[in-house]
């Protein structure tokens, strides 16, 4: 795969994840639901028209989280929103709202480490522009080392759904370099998983991986399964989930043919927000075959200003039973500048 071809993959993937990217935050579509649930029609038209002056993506934004979450008043939304000459809200109208909003969040706000209002099948699960997705880009420089010792250049992106009903998390990574005219670094990683709730804790998943890297001992390697996850904290700040599925790795050894062996991966995904502008993220897998392998990576991710940052990663691999004249670890830190969505 050349870089031409990769920009090209790239920007296409790019641009269909973006169009599903505007949206109004988890937040403000929580308070549409509880409005469309506990209020009268002149408090409903106040609220939505409060949170579509205030969130991203405006009265389209609103609109479709609307669709989304209380399809039943999307008339009453209409009303409010859709039509031009419709009545401003007042000052008077929009503390109502607030209050009614405030009201409605001692009455039944649950606790922090409560999901109870991420409830299974909930409308939240049907398709639509507002989905909750967001996602980002990014582009820096790599070094690694282990069975490979060289500087490249890496292009990625992440697109991720959050757990409403249910959720996705994918992305692409490509690393290249070459000195004079020999390939130092060529490497494409994916990853997806697609993931729906099965209460206040449990999740069910199928995820699939690709990795191929022309320096390893494989020409590539690729897990598929369907498991179960825990989630042991989801909170504003803190975010953990462990998660656990039977599957097939499949690997294909330099000079040698293609195996399929029956495997297990146990994971575990970590977010930490350690201030307002800089998160702490880790991704631990360790799968459990004959030619088992473990993968270990820390992002420390910064917000330098708008929707820009800087992240710093590190990953660690370790295939158990390299081939011959290859390494059991590799390891390679990155720097990347990052464009969220």
């Amino acid at each position: 795969m050349t870089i031409r071809t990769f920009m090209a993959a790239l920007a296409a993937f790019f641009c269909l994840t973006a169009a599903a990217a505007a949206q109004v935050s988890s937040d403000y579509a929580r308070l549409i639901e509880d409005a469309a649930t506990y209020q009268d029609e002149a408090q409903f038209a106040a609220t939505l028209a409060l949170v579509a002056r205030n969130a991203e993506g405006g009265e389209a934004a609103v609109m479709d989280t609307v669709a989304l979450v209380a399809p039943d008043r999307a008339g009453e939304a209409y009303a409010a929103l859709g039509v031009e000459d419709s009545a401003p809200v007042t000052v008077a109208e929009a503390e109502t709202a607030e209050a009614a909003a405030a009201e409605t969040a001692e009455a039944g706000e649950a606790p922090a480490d409560d999901w109870s209002w991420r409830r299974p099948f909930s409308a939240f699960e049907d398709n639509g522009p507002l989905a909750a997705w967001s996602g980002k880009v990014r582009a820096g420089l790599r070094v690694d080392s282990g069975n490979s010792d060289h500087q490249s250049y890496t292009l990625g992106v992440d697109v991720t759904r959050e757990l409403i009903g249910w959720g996705f998390d994918g992305s692409i990574d490509y690393a290249y370099s070459e000195t004079d005219n020999v390939t130092g670094v060529d490497e494409l990683i994916v990853d997806a998983r697609g993931e729906r709730e099965l209460g206040e804790r449990w999740t069910a998943f199928v995820e699939g991986n690709y990795e191929r890297d022309e320096l390893a001992s494989f020409d590539f390697t690729a897990f598929a399964g369907a498991g179960l996850g825990y989630r042991i904290f989801e909170r504003e700040d803190l975010n953990w989930t462990l998660r656990a599925a039977p599957g097939a790795r499949f690997t294909d050894p330099i000079g040698g043919e293609l195996q399929t062996d029956p495997a297990v991966e146990l994971g575990s995904s970590f977010e930490w927000a350690l201030t307002e502008t800089a998160s702490l993220t880790s991704e631990s897998s360790v799968i459990v075959a004959d030619a088992a392998s473990a993968d270990q990576e820390f992002a420390l991710t910064t917000r330098v200003g708008g929707a820009w940052a800087v992240e710093l990663k590190y990953r660690y691999q370790y295939e158990f039973e390299p081939l011959p004249g290859f390494e059991n670890a590799d390891s390679r830190v990155d720097v990347s500048l990052v464009r969220e969505f």
